[in-house]
C-alpha cells in the first residue's frame, strides 16, 4: 500500500521545493498507457514523479533537464501504471540518477535525499546520510540509526565482503562474519583454523561431532592405570573407555562392555513421541551364567524394574528393596533409591544403572 502518511507527503514537499516542475505534466500523458490505474494512483503518480525529479535531482542534474530527464519521468509514469505501486516508479528516478552520476562525473549521488521514498537504496537515516551498501537499517539504544550488515559484509557501511567467504560458501558453513573485523565467528567445535574448516582441538569426526578426552596415563602415587568408564545417557549421548564422546541414535542391540567373563549390553528403541529420537529400554549384565536385566519404567515414573536369571532360563523379578548376591553377582539399590542400581559382578566390573526423567542410563 502506497504511504500517503504526512510525513510521506512532507517528503514529496521538500524535495520539490527548490526547483521548477515545468518540465513535467499535470496531466497524465496520452503516450502513456494507464493499464486501468484510477484517477486517484494516476494524480498521485503524477505528483510522487514530479516530486522525484525535481528538487536535489534537478539541482544536481540541471544540464539532463528537460531531455533525458523527460523520457525517465514518463518512464515513472508508466512504472506505476504496469505494477499498480507509486514507489515502484522510484526505479526510473534511481536509474536517472545513476545516468547523471556517471555522464556528469558527479561525486555525490543525485539520489541521495529519496533514501526514505519508499525503495530501498545504499543510503538510510532520517537524513539520508549513512551510508549502507549491503545491509538494512537499525537502531542503537541511543536512537542512532546504523548499517546493520547481511551475512556476506562487514564494516560500517557493510561494503566490505567478508574474507571467510570461498566458493560462496560463508566459513566454510560453520560460522558466521563479524561485522566489525570480517573475520570468521566459528562454531564451537568448527574453531580449528579461521575459516572453520577444521574442528577445534578435542573435537573429531567429518561432522566434528565426536568430543575426545586427554585420560591420564596413571595414577599418583600408586602409578597404576585409571580404572576405565564409560557412560551412555539421554538420547543416547556416550562415552567410551578412551574418553570418545559422541552421540549414538540407532536403535538396536549394542555391546557397551566386555571382558572374558562380564558382557554389557543396550537395547536401543525409537522414542514415542518424537520419530528422531532414541533412547536405552533395556540393560542387559551377563556374569558366567547369571544374566541381570534393568528396564525403565512403563508408568512414567523414573523407578527402575529388575529381572535376572541364574541360569535356569527362568527370570525372576527382583522386588525394591530386596538386593540379590548370586554366582558372585550383587545387585544393589543405590541409598535405597528406586531409580539407581548398582551391579557388581567378579571382575570387579560395576554397572550402574540410573532413570532420569523417564530414559535409563
Amino acid at each position: 500500500m502506497q504511504d500517503t502518511s504526512p510525513a510521506m507527503r512532507r517528503r514529496r514537499g521538500a524535495a520539490g521545493s527548490n526547483a521548477s516542475s515545468s518540465y513535467f505534466g499535470t496531466l497524465w500523458p496520452s503516450t502513456v498507457a494507464t493499464f486501468g490505474l484510477s484517477d486517484e494512483m494516476q494524480a498521485e503518480a503524477l505528483a510522487d514523479c514530479t516530486a522525484w525529479f525535481t528538487g536535489d535531482l534537478e539541482t544536481f542534474c540541471s544540464p539532463l533537464y528537460p531531455s533525458p530527464a523527460q523520457f525517465y519521468w514518463l518512464s515513472c509514469l508508466r512504472q506505476v501504471a504496469l505494477s499498480g505501486t507509486v514507489t515502484q516508479g522510484l526505479q526510473a528516478a534511481f536509474a536517472f540518477g545513476a545516468y547523471c552520476q556517471a555522464t556528469l562525473s558527479l561525486s555525490a549521488d543525485p539520489t541521495r535525499t529519496l533514501c526514505n521514498a519508499g525503495l530501498r537504496t545504499t543510503w538510510i537515516g532520517p537524513q539520508c546520510d549513512v551510508p549502507c551498501r549491503f545491509g538494512t537499517a537499525a537502531t542503537d539504544s541511543n536512537g542512532t540509526v546504523y548499517c546493520q550488515c547481511d551475512a556476506l559484509h562487514y564494516g560500517d557501511d557493510c561494503a566490505l565482503l567478508c574474507p571467510g567467504v570461498q566458493n560462496g560458501t560463508l566459513c566454510s558453513g560453520h560460522g558466521k562474519c563479524n561485522s566489525v573485523y570480517g573475520g570468521c565467528d566459528c562454531s564451537d567445535r568448527w574453531n580449528g583454523d579461521t575459516l572453520c574448516s577444521t574442528c577445534t582441538p578435542g573435537w573429531v569426526g567429518t561432522d566434528c561431532s565426536v568430543a575426545v578426552s586427554t585420560l591420564p596415563a596413571t595414577i599418583a602415587p600408586l602409578d597404576l592405570p585409571p580404572p576405565g568408564v564409560c557412560v551412555t545417557f539421554g538420547d543416547p549421548h556416550m562415552t567410551t573407555f578412551s574418553g570418545t564422546n559422541y552421540n549414538m541414535r540407532s536403535a538396536g542391540t549394542y555391546v557397551l562392555a566386555r571382558t572374558p567373563n562380564t558382557l554389557v549390553q543396550a537395547l536401543q528403541v525409537p522414542c514415542i513421541a518424537t520419530a528422531t529420537c532414541i533412547r536405552t529400554d533395556e540393560l542387559s549384565v551377563q556374569a558366567g551364567s547369571v544374566v541381570i536385566s534393568v528396564y525403565s519404567s512403563s508408568d512414567g515414573s523414573n523407578d527402575l524394574t529388575i529381572g535376572y536369571d541364574v541360569g535356569d532360563g527362568n527370570l525372576q523379578l527382583l522386588s525394591y528393596p530386596s538386593v540379590l548376591s548370586v554366582g558372585g553377582v550383587s545387585v544393589t539399590w543405590f541409598q535405597q533409591l528406586r531409580h539407581k542400581a548398582i551391579i557388581f559382578t567378579p571382575e570387579a566390573v560395576q554397572v550402574t544403572a540410573v532413570s532420569y526423567y523417564g530414559l535409563l542410563s
